[in-house]
């Protein structure tokens, strides 16, 4: 039983409140610690719906900071006949924001579309997605697979969807495209902010930060001065406890994916 003295149940609070920030900052540790996001591409026309992709049939990508262009040589799609192309171009580019679930303006999705043409009949090639604060270098988030588009056909949009998972605080991001040739690996085309408003500023947060909102707390009147009534201090350590296993959670994740990406030792 708690003590009914008057100083007690500031105690409590106190104690409380101590144990929610305790859990705030363990996740805060975690975020800081690992940067992740998960992610799936493929042509606007495959997609069933106008709504998102499936969230199972997203993969995880370890983000790291962006290096000098190092595009690695993919096996194409097709028979090799286009060698280099002289021309590509991204006729357009659209963004879309999804899932801001504490209202705060700031979204945890993000759908990237474009058209890619060429002056060839055909070409296979792979691109790459960066996202960039307003403080701090580019990061990428995605390396997509080879694919194919047609000349300057209409019918080959192709869209990246990416949900960012941790490491990314509240922030106006761009977005950056790059897009290599499969068969040579070379950089041919750089798309962003500098090129298309949509790809600019984008209001983006990871989902620990974009959690709902916490229900206001009343503060009982009685017994000569304001104390957190019993139901209101379990729900403050239930919430610092959940906060602890929610952060171990993503940081064990984020590792246990890195580490079986890692090639195994030799026998």
């Amino acid at each position: 039983m708690f003590s009914s003295r008057p100083g007690s149940h500031r105690y409590i609070q106190f104690l409380a409140a101590l144990a929610l920030v305790v859990g705030m900052q363990d996740a805060a540790i975690a975020v800081e610690d690992a940067r992740s996001a998960r992610s799936k591409a493929g042509f606007e026309s495959d997609r069933a719906t106008n709504g998102q992709q499936d969230p199972t049939t997203l993969k995880t990508f370890d983000v790291r900071p962006k290096t000098a262009h190092s595009g690695e040589n993919k096996q194409p799609s097709v028979g090799a006949e286009n060698i280099s192309c002289c021309a590509y171009r991204i006729y357009s580019a659209r963004t879309q924001l999804f899932d801001d679930m504490d209202h705060d303006g700031f979204f945890s999705y993000l759908r990237v579309s474009m058209d890619i043409d060429t002056d060839y009949f055909d070409a296979d090639l792979f691109l790459q997605v960066y996202l960039r604060g307003e403080t701090g270098g580019w990061l990428q988030v995605f390396d997509s697979d080879v694919f194919t588009i047609y000349g300057t056909s209409g019918l080959d949009d192709y869209e990246v969807e990416t949900e960012l998972l941790s490491g990314f605080a509240a922030d106006y991001y761009d977005v950056l495209i790059e897009v290599y040739d499969a068969y040579t690996g070379d950089l041919v085309l750089e798309y962003g902010p500098a090129e298309s408003s949509a790809l600019s500023l984008l209001p983006m947060e990871d989902i620990i930060r974009d959690s709902r909102p916490l229900p206001p707390i009343a503060f009982s009147s009685g017994g000569g001065g304001g104390a957190l009534s019993l139901p209101a201090i379990a729900l403050l350590l239930s919430l610092a406890l959940w906060g602890r296993w929610r952060a171990r959670r993503t940081m064990f994740n984020t590792r246990l994916s890195h580490l079986r990406r890692l090639p195994r030792p030799k026998d």
